[in-house]
């Protein structure tokens, strides 16, 4: 038996039982099946009743180290601000541009010079939604279209959220890796 073997056997030795459990149950394909063996001759060793523990609360035990913890609990909740922030802010954004759109469509319309008695202006972005003038200066809303207009809206604005949040997770990371 070699030195190497030796080493991982003390190793595994050290290990909880809920360590050598998990090892075995759950995450064995990370180690070479000489580490599971040893895992499993030293489970049977320790004589632990592998029918009283509860497997499925097994794979979700946490590490404990108090640092480990703080770690993990602090960058969730920058990960969680920062997304929520991001997409908030561009999500308004996206709002304002659209609405910003609809504004000066409207603007267009009233600047824009009226060659005849009976025609019709319009303004809406995307969809020409409100409409006035004619011979008898009538004003129309398309509803259909204002309801359209309105889901466009939307669209826009969680598509802005979610390209910048993506962004922002895109730079985070590579910031953080490096």
């Amino acid at each position: 038996m070699g030195q190497g073997s030796e080493r991982l056997m003390e190793h595994i030795a050290g290990l909880s039982d809920i360590d050598l459990l998990r090892m075995v149950s759950f995450d064995y394909a990370q180690y070479r099946s000489e580490a599971i063996t040893y895992a499993k001759a030293e489970i049977a060793k320790r004589g632990v009743n592998t029918n009283s523990v509860d497997l499925i609360n097994l794979s979700n035990v946490e590490i404990s180290h108090p640092f480990i913890v703080w770690k993990r609990r602090t960058s969730q909740f920058s990960a969680m601000i920062i997304r929520t922030r991001a997409y908030a802010l561009f999500f308004l954004t996206g709002g304002f541009v659209f609405a910003l759109l609809n504004i000066l469509s409207y603007r267009r319309m009233i600047n824009a010079p009226v060659l005849l008695d009976h025609g019709v202006m319009s303004f809406g972005f995307p969809l020409e939604w409100y409409s006035y003038g004619g011979y008898v200066g009538m004003t129309y809303i398309h509803w259909w279209k204002l309801v359209a207009d309105i889901i466009a809206g939307l669209f826009i604005c969680l598509l802005f959220g979610w390209l910048f949040r993506s962004l922002v997770e895109k730079i985070r990371f590579h910031v953080e890796s490096a």
